[in-house]
């Protein structure tokens, strides 16, 4: 008869169990709920712990600031402005920014020199490409060695030497940067939001000449006639005339520096004008050596800046400044290379985003940009109004001598310029008209889009 089976638990392993058993049993109903308690907090510790150690600049998002060194100055002589950053407590490891000047008042009068705390140059606009464009791009990185101590506080990041170019007296300019350009990165790797400060030059200054001080002259108020002095006999002395001073007028200055428009009144000087919308590009034209740009204006705008270059993304040329208009000739080009074309509409010192690219190539090409139709969902909309077809009216005559046939005019639904099809040109006319009819006008364009187009 073969042997009862044997508990495991009274085997090689079963005295630590009957301890086991025995501590357990032993452990109080208000134990067991401390220890569950305790497993269901542990969660909630580790997520409070991350939290706590999470790094400052993710969590308070500091902002650093961007200004020029000195942040106002004469010319000439020549200048040079030094970029500099205070990023706080903030540890940077990467820095891109963007500096932009008005080619017909200063240039650069020597290559950009980037500073030894930022030993990786990425990217650095040289003399001439930025003397075309009004626009210099530094792009500097933290190199590995230096990461063990990274710099903080006030940095030095690049120096920029600018000579001026205008010869008209009490001229002026600002220096400024392109903040939506511009991108700063903390060591773990966090994008910081960067503020900025313009540079106010001053180009060619002539002293005021002080205004002549008035002559003061004395009121006198004499003794008409002599007085014997009765004891003596002789004449009396003459009255001490009076002297009444006239106010001599404090001369003015008159301040001939408009360049602050928009900017802050007092402190470091910030760019408060509001930003307009991206204009776009709706057509190029080239013959030969030159383009022609034809481009949407947008409110708010005073002016336009076009770039382009001979990469797609990379604009090693640009117009600083076109004026308040839509279209621009670029001339100069070589006519075996494609160009790359994007523009940007600027409120006083505030750019807009920049537009999509456009390209064009060949001696003889036109390149026009159709702009698409937005597609309107209208839930419950109405059923569209019928064709109304004309009737033409019996000829009435005028004379013996010629009858003329008048014939009514077709009125449609949308048509809101007026020549007889409902098309693109309405919703732009509805668009510039300033929104005419509202919600209304814009659904009864798209109800009778292309009725009577095809007459």
């Amino acid at each position: 008869m073969p042997p009862p089976p044997v508990d495991p638990r009274e085997s090689m392993g079963g005295s630590v169990w009957r301890k086991i058993k025995h501590t357990v049993r032993k452990i109080p109903v208000s134990g067991v709920l401390v220890l569950g308690l305790m497993g269901l907090m542990l969660p909630g510790l580790v997520l409070l712990t991350k939290e706590r150690t999470r790094p400052k600049g993710q969590a308070a998002g500091e902002q650093v600031q961007l200004s020029f060194s000195p942040g106002n100055g004469n010319m000439p002589p020549g200048l040079t402005e030094t970029i500099r950053m205070n990023s706080g407590s903030e540890q940077i490891g990467f820095v891109s920014l963007a500096v932009t000047f008005d080619t017909s008042k200063v240039r650069l009068s020597g290559e950009v020199s980037t500073s030894d705390v930022f030993k990786t140059v990425v990217q650095k606009t040289s003399m001439a490409s930025g003397n075309t464009s009004g626009r210099v791009v530094v792009v500097v990185g933290l190199s590995t060695d230096d990461r063990a101590n990274p710099p903080s506080g006030d940095i030095e990041i690049a120096q920029l030497p600018f000579e001026s170019v205008s010869s008209a007296d009490n001229d002026s300019t600002s220096i400024g940067f392109d903040l939506g350009s511009t991108q700063v990165v903390n060591l773990d790797s966090v994008v910081l939001t960067v503020g900025g400060s313009l540079a106010d030059l001053s180009l060619n200054p002539v002293a005021v000449s002080e205004a002549p001080s008035a002559t003061i002259e004395p009121t006198l108020e004499p003794t008409l006639e002599p007085t014997l002095d009765p004891g003596s006999g002789q004449q009396a002395g003459t009255a001490e005339p009076t002297l009444t001073p006239v106010p001599t007028d404090v001369p003015l200055l008159a301040d001939n520096n408009n360049s602050n428009q928009g900017l802050s009144p007092a402190g470091a000087p910030v760019c408060n004008s509001a930003q307009p919308p991206t204009p776009m590009i709706t057509s190029l034209v080239r013959k030969g050596s030159s383009v022609t740009l034809v481009w949407n204006k947008v409110v708010l705008a005073d002016h336009y800046s076009i770039v382009y270059g001979v990469g797609s993304g990379f604009y090693q040329y640009g117009v600083a400044n076109t004026g308040n208009t839509s279209t621009y000739v670029v001339s100069a080009l070589d006519v075996n290379k494609t160009y790359y074309f994007a523009i940007r509409a600027i409120n006083n010192c505030m750019p807009s985003e920049l537009s999509p690219e456009r390209s064009v190539s060949g001696t003889t090409t036109v390149s026009k940009i159709s702009t698409p139709v937005p597609t309107l969902v209208v839930k419950n909309a109405p059923t569209p109004l019928p064709t109304i077809t004309p009737w033409p009216t019996q000829a009435v005559s005028v004379s013996a001598v010629a009858q003329v046939p008048v014939t009514a005019k077709e009125v449609i639904s949308g048509d809101v310029n007026s020549d007889g099809c409902v098309s693109i040109f309405d919703l732009f006319k509805w668009f510039f008209g300033g929104f005419k009819g509202g919600f209304e006008g814009f659904k009864s364009v798209f109800s009778h889009w292309n009725q009577g187009c095809g007459k």
